[in-house]
């Protein structure tokens, strides 16, 4: 299968996420939103120390590759992704973003890669019949404490 395009390198992921700390805010239809934070720690060369606690103060923790992460954020079919410029405002402000169109055999992924932030989507969430289902929205981003 032929992937689109990654909006970021390994490298740009390694360079913009070690020592950060971001708060992740998931609305879903009819549901109380759901606040985690994840850190970004201990990085190498090849990986990092993943800590994502939930809002009832669980924390797992793992490690992940810089190539491991690239694909998790964004590893699409080709034939089924559209990619094109977008702007949005969240809690971080008007961003520039690479907005990525993912349609599924159920539902429509949106994803919102912005240039200045490598990494993990600043938001995305999930439509079903034009309806979203869901929002995942990155709301704080500073250096992990």
């Amino acid at each position: 299968m032929e992937y689109a395009p990654a909006p970021f390198t390994p490298e740009q992921i390694r360079e913009a996420c070690r020592g950060r700390r971001q708060r992740i805010v998931t609305e879903s239809a009819g549901g109380e939103p759901d606040v985690a934070v994840t850190e970004y720690l201990d990085a190498t060369a090849d990986d990092v120390l993943i800590r994502s606690t939930d809002a009832a103060g669980n924390v797992t923790e793992a490690r992940a590759g810089w190539s491991e992460l690239r694909d998790h954020a964004a590893h699409f079919p080709a034939a089924a992704t559209e990619i094109g410029p977008d702007t949005i405002t969240i809690p971080l402000g008007t961003l520039d973003t690479v907005r990525y169109t993912v349609t599924g055999a159920d539902a429509v992924h949106e994803f919102w890669f912005a240039p200045a932030m490598p990494g993990m989507p600043v938001q995305y969430r999930t439509l079903r019949d034009g309806a979203v289902i869901s929002t995942t929205t990155i709301v704080d981003d500073t250096a992990a404490p």
